[in-house]
C-alpha cells in the first residue's frame, strides 16, 4: 500500500519569478529586466508581491527573439556543411 504522506504531485511550472524566467532563458536576471522595462521582453503580471511570468508567454517571447533580433549564422542549418 502507498503512504499518502509520500505522494508527491507534480505538474508543470504554470508561471516563473523574474529570476527563475533568466535561468530557464540563461541570461541575468538584471538583463532580463531591463529587457521588461523597455518593452523588448517577455510580458509579466504581480501577484502581490511578485512579478511573475507565465510559461507560455516566456516559450512564445524566446522563440520571437530569433525573428525580432535575427539569427545567429553558426545555427543556421543552410550553413551545416
Amino acid at each position: 500500500m502507498s503512504n499518502s504522506n509520500s505522494l508527491e504531485v507534480t505538474m508543470p511550472r504554470l508561471a516563473y519569478s523574474v529570476s527563475e524566467a533568466a535561468k530557464v532563458v540563461g541570461v541575468g536576471k538584471t538583463k532580463l529586466l531591463e529587457m521588461m522595462r523597455c518593452g523588448d521582453g517577455p510580458r509579466s503580471f504581480k501577484l502581490g508581491r511578485r512579478r511573475l511570468i507565465e510559461h507560455d508567454v516566456l516559450s512564445e517571447w524566446l522563440s520571437m527573439c530569433g525573428d525580432r533580433w535575427g539569427q545567429d549564422s553558426l545555427h543556421v542549418e543552410d550553413d551545416v556543411v
